[in-house]
Order: structure tokens, then sequence, then C-alpha cells
């Protein structure tokens, strides 16, 4: 839905480990044969990061980590590199036919 709005210039996200409650069918996959090194799942892996990486045009990108009190915190690295992922990727000027 965020790439139907044509006027978005700014993203604010908070992370959390429940981020990643619910991770992509690929990541199920890679399960069964990989196993599981860590308890928490990898926030590349998150439902919803493959749309994420498609939007376009934002200059302003903030990641936070959720306020502990909610949940558990994730990884100031994780954040940081969840932060510099968009800021490369969705800050690239928008293509034809992107939005409305």
């Amino acid at each position: 839905m965020l790439m139907q709005c044509a006027n978005l210039t700014s993203l604010f996200l908070r992370v959390s480990k429940m981020t990643t409650y619910h991770v992509t069918e690929r990541e199920e996959k890679m399960r069964k044969f990989f196993g599981m090194l860590r308890k928490q799942n990898r926030l590349c892996d998150a439902l919803g990061m493959d749309e994420l990486l498609q939007l376009r045009g934002i200059s302003n990108i903030e990641v936070k980590n959720a306020p502990v009190r909610y949940t558990s915190k994730r990884t100031e690295e994780e954040v940081w590199s969840l932060a510099k992922l968009l800021m490369e990727e969705i800050s690239k000027a928008k293509g034809p036919g992107y939005g409305f």
C-alpha cells in the first residue's frame, strides 16, 4: 500500500523482535535444511522486506528500536544495517509508472 502513496517522502520504522515473528515462505523452507543457528529470526527475512525495498523516492528514513518496555530489543547492528540498506535502496529516484 505504501507504493500507492505518490507523495511519500519520509519513513520511520520501529523494529523489535516481534517484527520477525512471522517469516517469509523462503525462510521457513531454508530452516528445514539449514536449521536455525540463533533463536531470533533475521531482520532481513521479515515479511514485507521485499516490498519495502521496492519503494523509491523517500529521502528521510529513520529506523529505531521499539521501546524496551514493549519487547526486547534487536541489536543496534541490525537496526543500523536496516537503516543503511533502506537509505541506499529506497532513496533512489522513482522510475516511470511508480505510484499514481
